[in-house]
């Protein structure tokens, strides 16, 4: 248990100090999936306004990305809302973008042409992730989307779609945890076996194992399918609530699909866990802010924030209800008074993550810090 507690504390050393001890300022590595099949490593001085990429793992080889390759840039700079402005960086690769830097998590977009064209790449990302299986055992929820070819990392096409459901993860091992066990149950809850009860995870489960790699940066494994085929990489971390947040990079040219997806603890939201505003940025390259606020009733939450993707012109100021734990524990329903109306399921569970699905446009697939 001390080794865990040490981790736990390096985990979130982007909020004091470096954990050797030395006293100097952190400078965070985070760990990104760009949602159209690419995994990078950020690392971004806030200090002094500069930023370096490197590709961990490409699907674009045939459009010259490589693995290994960097560079660095420069943050134009900060806006009010506490987000940062990206510049081109020196090779070209990364072309703009915003990001916001919160508790050991990344969220925003990047324009990147080589691998989504014209389309901003939704990202979402994490410092210090686990560097042993043991420490992502657990239940989990999900939300995420996936394309079924490369360079559409955008909801304008019937080819994406979303979802979201439960998974387990088993280390086999925890004495020489060397793969881990993975269950998905797409839609339902896998903690729920009862078929009349419920969201019962009656439709079936997919399995596979999650396998550390050779790749340079500790704690992003190899997620296979039940042939052993490679489909995607996996990292996590434990926020700063003590819950386990994961990322899925989907790169499966057997499928084929190429996107992301969230996963969170399986734990309740309490009241006021999930309050706050959050930076979301959408699989359509739009941007929004999304402030949840407690009523006086514990079991109905207001849902605030300008919704682009739903209309032409932007609404502000939108408002709505937001039942927690529904359709099961962790997960969130809403409903939206805009015009038109809106609803589908978010997952907020405090851990300064957001995401969200939408149910009359299920290709759609938002996500955010706070």
């Amino acid at each position: 248990m001390a080794a865990e507690s040490l981790v736990a504390l390096c985990m979130v050393a982007i909020l004091a100090v470096a954990c050797n001890g030395g006293g100097t300022q952190a400078v965070p590595a985070y760990t990104v999936s760009a949602g159209a099949g690419e995994v990078l490593q950020l690392t971004v001085d806030i200090g002094n306004m500069i930023y370096s990429y490197s590709v961990l793992d490409t699907s674009y080889a045939a459009s010259g990305v490589s693995v290994g390759q960097n560079s660095t840039g420069t943050l134009l700079g900060s806006n009010p809302d506490g987000t940062y402005n990206v510049g081109p960086s020196l090779d070209g690769f990364i072309q703009g973008g915003k990001v916001m830097l919160l508790g050991g998590e990344l969220a925003g977009h990047l324009a990147i042409p080589l691998i989504a064209g014209s389309v901003n790449v939704p990202v979402i990302g994490i410092s210090y992730p686990a560097p042993n299986l043991v420490f992502i055992a657990g239940v989990y929820n999900y939300q995420g989307f996936s394309c079924k070819a490369l360079g559409m990392a955008n909801a304008s096409t019937p080819a994406c779609a979303s979802q979201y459901g439960t998974m387990t993860i088993a280390v086999l091992n925890p004495v020489n945890p060397t793969s881990a066990i993975y269950t998905t149950c797409v839609g339902g809850d896998i903690t729920n076996q009862n078929a009349t009860t419920g969201h019962p995870c009656t439709g079936g489960t997919l399995t596979g194992t999650i396998q550390p790699t050779s790749l340079a940066t500790p704690g992003v494994y190899n997620v296979l399918d039940a042939g052993n085929n490679h489909i995607g990489w996996f990292f996590a971390f434990t926020a700063l609530n003590g819950q386990n947040v994961g990322v899925i990079d989907h790169d499966d040219s057997k499928t084929p699909a190429y996107g992301h997806t969230v996963l969170s603890a399986y734990t309740p939201l309490t009241t006021g866990a999930g309050d706050g505003s959050y930076y979301v940025n959408n699989n359509e390259g739009q941007e929004s802010w999304v402030t949840l606020a407690t009523t006086l009733n514990a079991n109905n939450y207001w849902f605030v924030g300008p919704l682009p993707w739903n209309t032409s012109t932007a609404q502000s100021g939108v408002q709505g209800t937001f039942t927690p734990n529904s359709p099961w524990t962790g997960l969130s329903t809403y409903s939206l008074s805009s015009t038109p109306a809106v609803s589908g399921v978010a997952m907020v569970t405090g851990t300064g993550v957001y995401t969200q699905t939408e149910s009359d446009k299920p290709e759609l697939f938002s996500v955010g810090v706070r």
